[in-house]
């Protein structure tokens, strides 16, 4: 045989908690995750390079809480803003600050 073999593995993202690898870099923020809801304050802004783990902390945080959005910043709208007081959580992903 002279061909290559692929495999094609399924892949499903679960983003559990267990899942989530805990770096020097990332323990800050994953420590205020898992103390939510006992936060010092109500906002929190997680910001790091692309395959950091911000979505991964997105989606434990999501699972935490009941009512939560979690949504695209491009998605972000009026609706939205007045919908805020139906959710306890409101998650914005990639939200670039240009």
């Amino acid at each position: 045989m002279t061909e290559q073999l692929i495999f094609n593995f399924p892949f499903k993202r679960s983003y559990l908690s267990q899942d989530f690898y805990v770096s020097e870099n990332n323990i800050q923020a994953y420590k205020l995750i898992e103390s939510w809801p006992n936060w010092p304050g109500k906002w929190l802004n997680i910001f790091g390079t692309t395959g950091s783990g911000k979505t991964h902390l997105s989606k434990i945080l999501e699972k935490k809480i009941k009512k939560t959005k979690l949504i695209e910043a491009i998605d972000v709208s009026d609706k939205i803003i007045l919908e805020l007081e139906n959710f306890d959580c409101l998650i914005i992903e990639n939200y670039k600050n240009n």
